[in-house]
């Protein structure tokens, strides 16, 4: 069955996906600042040119890689989609959020974030 997680879990919760997105952010960062500053346009691709720059012209791109990188995982950080499921705490049903707080069985609905799941001790089979 669906039970509330204590505060204390929850703000363990929190920590960690705020930990994992800034990581998983950084790393986006990462790998689009080296795409940018070793790699051509697709203009200069399509004409017939290289793909790679040659060594000699990293350390001119690397400003503006860098750049690039901070704003790709910036805007990672702030916009990555949050989970929207939820539960309902009578049936165990789960959905998504939507326009009602309500479940047809007419249980209450909570985010999947604040729940855990527990074993019913009356319904467990051994």
């Amino acid at each position: 069955m669906w039970v509330k997680k204590t505060p204390t879990e929850m703000l363990e919760d929190r920590r960690q996906e705020k930990r994992a997105r800034f990581l998983l952010a950084v790393v986006l960062g990462a790998v689009s600042c080296v795409l940018v500053s070793i790699t051509k346009n697709w203009h200069s691709v399509y004409q017939g040119g290289d793909f790679f720059v040659t060594l000699a012209e990293v350390p001119r791109r690397l400003p503006d890689a860098l750049f690039f990188g901070l704003i790709v995982g910036l805007l990672f950080y702030r916009f990555k989609t949050k989970d929207r499921t939820v539960v309902c705490f009578s049936c165990g049903k789960a959905g998504y959020i939507g326009t009602t707080s309500r479940c047809s069985c007419g249980g209450e609905l909570g985010k999947m974030a604040g729940v855990k799941w527990k074993k019913d001790p009356a319904n467990h089979r051994r």
